[in-house]
């Protein structure tokens, strides 16, 4: 048998190894670290281990559907990331998850969805209650990135003010509508930062009480170094700078 015979073989046999070695090692140990703590106990690890028996080589865990399906908690509106997953040979997986909270809902392609910090929709549940992104000019899915990265800061950083928000409406790429249950509407802008525009708000929220407010005012602008109050929506004329609350 010639040298160039010999090679071709040897191929043949390390490529059938491979398929082989792919289709043979299964899946048959799954650990959950979930912000960096080992709990295997936890429902979302008990989700899980369905996953056991499939292959566990030449598969990207991490994206597919089947495996983002069992990181929501039905009960509890739970909603789990992927940081990493490590596979060894001996099918054992382990998944290290952290804790990410929805922080809006919003409609994609006629279905309501909760997206959390991370960016990932999950199917929508009216007990939860959040605020529903209005984006009626496309605006937001227009720059979904930029859109989602500015509300994640944004929301992250209003703490339980969050669930007090009733609308977020996308008015123009330098203005988004920010509709409060119980207070006035404030203006934000999705190009400036985020976390300062939420101290900002927090500031006018817990400090400006809503039976002192003038009934002629109808929002308050973050989109300048001192908030703004006007008189009726988007106007240039009335306004009265907050100077003690900054």
């Amino acid at each position: 048998m010639t040298t160039k015979s010999r090679f071709f073989f040897s191929l043949i046999g390390l490529i059938a190894g491979i398929i082989v070695l792919i289709f043979l090692v299964k899946i048959n140990n799954i650990h959950c670290f979930i912000d960096n703590q080992l709990l295997d106990s936890a429902q979302v690890c008990i989700q899980l281990q369905s996953l056991k028996g499939g292959r566990i080589l030449l598969r990207n865990l991490a994206d597919e559907k089947e495996v983002l399906e069992k990181l929501f908690i039905t009960e509890t509106q739970e909603i789990y990331t992927i940081k990493s997953i490590q596979a060894s040979l001996n099918g054992s997986l382990t998944f290290n998850l952290e804790t990410s909270p929805p922080l809006y809902r919003l409609e994609q392609h006629g279905e309501l969805l909760l997206f959390n910090k991370s960016g990932q929709g999950r199917k929508n549940d009216d007990r939860v209650i959040l605020p529903l992104v209005i984006d009626k000019n496309g605006l937001f899915e227009k720059d979904f990135n930029l859109n989602h990265s500015f509300l994640a800061g944004f929301l992250t950083n209003l703490g339980e003010d969050l669930y007090r928000i009733e609308e977020i409406r996308f008015i123009s790429p330098t203005m988004i509508r920010i509709v409060f249950k119980d207070f006035l509407d404030f203006l934000v802008e999705p190009q400036q930062n985020p976390q300062q525009q939420a101290l900002r708000l927090q500031r006018v929220l817990h400090n400006l009480n809503p039976n002192q407010i003038d009934l002629s005012l109808q929002e308050i602008d973050l989109r300048f170094d001192l908030p703004v109050m006007r008189s009726f929506e988007s106007s240039d004329s009335a306004d009265f700078p907050i100077d003690s609350l900054e």
